[in-house]
C-alpha cells in the first residue's frame, strides 16, 4: 500500500521549494536543490521502490548530493557564464561548453550513485564506494546524467540574478515544478547499474 501521506507531503514540499526560485537571488538555488530530494522521495514511494524505514537518512543523503551538485556546477560555470553575459565572446562560449561537457561526463561516471539514491536509498558512503563494482559507463547512464544535468542547470539558471527575464520567470518556475517530478520518474525507471563480472574485480 502506497504511503499517500508521505507522497503528498513530499510533492507539496518539492513544489513549494521550486516556487521559491521565483525570487531572483542566489539563495534560491538552495531551495531548488532541496526540491529535488522531495520529488525523488515522492516518486520512489509512489513506484514502491523505496521500502526502507530509514527515509530520513535517505532524504539527508539526497539533499547533500543535490546541494553539492548545484554548488559545484554553479562554481564551475560562474566565470564562463559571467564572461558570456558581459562580452559574448567566443572564448566564453567555448569555456561554457567545455564546463558543460565535463559536468555531463562526471555525472555519467557517477550515475549509479544518483540512481540508487533516487530509487532505493542507502548509506551514501557505501553507495559511493560501490561505484567501482558496477558498469558506470553504461549508455543508459548517460540518460540519467542528462536528467540530473538538466535539473541542476534549470535551478542555476533561475537562481542566477538577471539571467532570466522577469516576464519569463514565473512561467519557467511553474514549468519546472511540473516537469521535475516527471524527470525524476523517468530517471528512476532506468534499470539499475549492472555489477561488474567477478574476474574484473580481482
Amino acid at each position: 500500500m502506497r504511503p499517500l501521506g508521505r507522497i503528498g507531503g513530499a510533492t507539496l514540499a518539492g513544489i513549494a521549494l521550486t516556487l521559491l526560485l521565483a525570487i531572483d537571488a542566489w539563495p534560491a538555488a538552495l531551495a531548488g536543490a532541496f526540491a529535488q530530494p522531495a520529488f525523488a522521495l515522492a516518486v520512489s514511494w509512489w513506484r514502491g521502490t523505496r521500502t526502507s524505514a530509514k527515509w530520513p537518512r535517505d532524504a539527508a543523503s539526497l539533499g547533500a548530493t543535490w546541494v553539492v551538485g548545484v554548488i559545484a556546477v554553479g562554481a564551475l560555470v560562474a566565470w564562463p557564464l559571467a564572461a558570456l553575459r558581459e562580452t559574448g565572446s567566443l572564448s566564453a562560449v567555448i569555456g561554457l561548453s567545455i564546463v558543460a561537457g565535463i559536468v555531463l561526463l562526471v555525472l555519467w561516471q557517477t550515475w549509479p550513485t544518483w540512481h540508487a539514491l533516487e530509487r532505493e536509498g542507502g548509506a551514501l558512503a557505501a553507495l559511493w564506494r560501490a561505484l567501482s563494482e558496477v558498469e558506470a559507463w553504461a549508455w543508459r547512464g548517460l540518460g540519467v546524467a542528462a536528467i540530473v544535468a538538466t535539473l541542476i542547470g534549470a535551478v542555476i539558471a533561475l537562481a542566477w540574478p538577471g539571467l532570466v527575464a522577469d516576464a519569463l520567470r514565473w512561467p519557467l518556475v511553474i514549468g519546472l515544478a511540473v516537469l521535475a517530478p516527471v524527470l525524476h520518474f523517468l530517471l528512476q525507471r532506468v534499470p539499475a547499474a549492472t555489477p561488474l563480472p567477478i574476474e574484473s574485480l580481482l
